[in-house]
């Protein structure tokens, strides 16, 4: 069954919402399919974000070895409250998270939250203050209806075109299900993000939107494996892709950085997360140290920004080229075609998609990809890989199945048809199994699954890229060239 595909590139800008003169809040944008039915498997509450196994968020606090924050793992056992019917109240060390969900996603979620307190906390270098027993407060609804009623009884605005909102003066922080779980987990980090901050070592000041935004964006794209979390990461697919859109805005006319850091103009969310990650992760170390410096310095108080930041960090403008040859080595390598893939690290996704068909593609001109899959635990699955693509309603993919038949799924103009493909082992073992695809020329493909090659043809693209039908799947050691 063939489905509209979602948008790849969210147009939705990001805004800064207030209440009063005394009031900070900010907001993250709402991501929108372009077809309801695209949900696949993922609308509704959400679903869990878990899996089982093969997480590359490994190590304990700070156990990552290249640049960046540390991986923080946490204690698999939380404190749950059923509040009614689908919702719950579920407690950590330091957090308490009301959500509007099943109870599985809500632990998830609420895991997530604890793991990245300690990811923050390294960032900011300090943490809010809490008193005994006190959490940090954060509601999660089940739609844009219940998470409006809940910001105007607590006294707060509502804001337009956005998904969730920090209140300094409830210090809670309101999301609502966005219906893909991995852009649930990124807008749920962002705007914890935003409450860790401003409760914390900002203590309430009044920020500006590059800024608060920027960091935010930056924090909020992470690895999770259900049990480990690193923040600041570009996923390796993700249903907003803000690295792509930088690059566009690039391109086309540059990141005006120094009206971006004066004020002067209209701040996108876009540019502030391309500032703030150049400067965390894409900058020459000496460059980088001196933003860590200005953070410091800025949310303390300082008086005199801009001189601070010149300083500290460089003249705006000079940071415009440095920018622009970074962001092509910073993109989200593979476009989800449909709503069901779930970044988990830097070599696993999880995908989910009942009774669809559903496929995610390299986005270079790679030729060769291999990867591991988990063997789902239904009676019946089919996982494979793409052999070629030209569009949403244009492309194959041979998938192998539970009995080890394979089959291939061409979609042409929107229709689809299955055809038999041959035999393979459905397993190399009883938890794996492996495809690897090699596109050798002349429409002609080399597909390997579970040690067994066979031959096969494409009319379309030859692109690479992984596909699955009516599964729940953890692909691991995902790599191409």
């Amino acid at each position: 069954m063939l489905r509209k595909a979602l948008p790849l590139v969210a147009s939705s800008a990001l805004l800064v919402a207030c209440s009063g003169t005394d009031e900070t809040a900010t907001s993250t944008t709402t991501a929108t399919t372009s077809d309801s039915t695209a949900t696949g498997g993922m609308g509704g509450s959400g679903g869990s974000a878990m899996g089982t196994g093969g997480g590359d968020a490994t190590g304990g606090s700070g156990g990552a070895s290249d640049a960046g924050l540390g991986t923080y793992c946490v204690p698999e056992t939380v404190t749950t409250t059923t509040l009614g019917a689908g919702a719950y109240l579920i407690e950590t060390q330091h957090y308490a998270l009301r959500a509007e969900t099943d109870q599985a996603t809500a632990e998830d979620l609420a895991r997530l939250l604890e793991a990245s307190w300690e990811g923050f906390s390294e960032y900011f270098e300090d943490a809010p203050a809490l008193a005994a027993n006190e959490r940090m407060d954060v509601r999660y609804f089940a739609t844009f209806e219940n998470w409006s009623a809940a910001i105007s009884a607590d006294g707060g605005a509502v804001p337009q075109n956005a998904g969730g909102l920090f209140l300094t003066s409830t210090r809670r922080a309101y999301l609502y299900d966005q219906k893909n779980p991995y852009f649930n987990q990124v807008l749920l980090v962002h705007e914890a993000a935003h409450q860790f901050h401003l409760l914390g070592r900002a203590s309430g000041r009044s920020l500006p939107f590059w800024y608060v935004e920027g960091i935010a964006e930056h924090l909020s794209r992470h690895d999770w494996d259900g049990s480990c979390a690193r923040l600041g990461r570009v996923p390796l697919m993700n249903w907003s892709d803000l690295p792509e859109e930088a690059l566009a805005d690039a391109q086309d006319g540059g990141i005006d950085v120094t009206a971006l850091t004066s004020g002067n103009g209209t701040p996108t969310r876009t540019a502030s997360w391309a500032l703030v990650d150049y400067l965390e992760t894409g900058a020459p170390l000496p460059v980088r140290d001196g933003f860590h410096a200005f953070r410091k310095a800025y949310d303390m108080g300082d008086t005199d920004p801009m001189a601070t930041f010149a300083s500290l960090v460089g003249t705006p403008g000079s940071l415009e080229s440095p920018i622009a040859a970074w962001l092509p080595t910073a993109q989200q390598p593979i476009r989800p075609i449909f709503l069901e893939w779930l970044h988990r690290g830097p070599t696993s996704v999880l995908a989910f998609s009942p009774v669809y068909f559903s496929l995610a593609v390299v986005k270079d001109a790679s030729t060769h990809l291999e990867v591991t899959y988990e063997i789902p635990e239904a009676a019946t699955w089919r996982v494979g890989v793409v052999l070629g693509f030209d569009d949403t309603k244009s492309y194959k993919a041979v998938v192998v199945g539970q009995d080890g038949a394979l089959s291939s799924f061409t979609a042409t103009n929107g229709m689809a048809f299955w055809n038999a493909a041959g035999n393979a082992p459905a397993k190399l073992d009883a938890k794996h199994g492996s495809i690897a695809v090699d596109l050798e020329g002349g429409g002609k493909v080399k597909l390997t699954v579970n040690g067994v090659a066979s031959t096969h043809d494409t009319v379309f693209t030859p692109k690479v890229g992984l596909a699955m039908s009516d599964t729940r799947v953890t692909f691991r050691d995902l790599a191409w060239q």
